[in-house]
């Protein structure tokens, strides 16, 4: 279930943020064997009430590794799991995850999920891990350190045509007001004119 801990005080940073990183990369690891270990069948939902529970039932398999993982990291850090929630966050570290980002794809057996974690300092992100466990590809960033997929630097793009640029996008979130779907819906179409894909 979704909760925001708030920190109990000012966290140490002794230990260096590369460091940091690297155990957390294996905390998120972890968690992704967990959320492996129960993919495959299709999980069957007839209400919304059984979604979101099917949903919980997922993010606490993952949240049972990570938690306490990353609790042993940072003991001090404030702790958001609602990958939904905005704005700036209290003073402090936070640990910002998602247990299994893309969790209806999980529920109906297709590839595309991750388990995610980011630890924010200030309100500014100083590492994130993003691992993907049916591939075992992990993207890492750290501040000042750039982002890398299994310890490859990644690079933005020099294509700056658009008409030659693939273009992803995804959906307002669930039960969205109407006017922010039309206005995703619109952006859709006009990158349908522009972009190559």
């Amino acid at each position: 279930m979704s909760e925001t801990l708030q920190p109990t005080a000012s966290s140490s940073t002794t230990t260096s943020d590369a460091d940091l990183l690297a155990q957390t990369v294996t905390a998120v690891r972890t968690a992704g064997v967990a959320l492996r270990e129960r993919f495959g069948e299709v999980v069957r939902y007839e209400t919304r009430e059984e979604l979101m529970h099917a949903l919980a039932v997922n993010d606490d398999a993952a949240l049972d590794v990570l938690r306490p993982r990353l609790a042993e990291l940072r003991p001090e850090a404030g702790w958001v799991e609602d990958e939904l929630d905005g704005g700036a966050l209290p003073a402090g570290e936070w640990w910002v995850v998602d247990p299994a980002e893309g969790n209806v794809n999980h529920l109906h057996a297709l590839p595309e999920w991750a388990v995610t974690a980011t630890l924010v300092r200030e309100n500014q992100p100083v590492l994130t891990v993003v691992h993907l466990p049916l591939t075992g590809e992990t993207y890492t960033a750290l501040t000042g350190a750039g982002a890398h997929l299994d310890g490859r630097p990644l690079r933005v793009s020099g294509t700056a045509d658009l008409g030659l640029s693939i273009v992803a996008t995804s959906q307002a979130r669930p039960d969205e007001d109407e006017k922010v779907v039309r206005r995703v819906g619109s952006s859709i179409t006009a990158m349908l004119f522009d972009a190559l894909v």
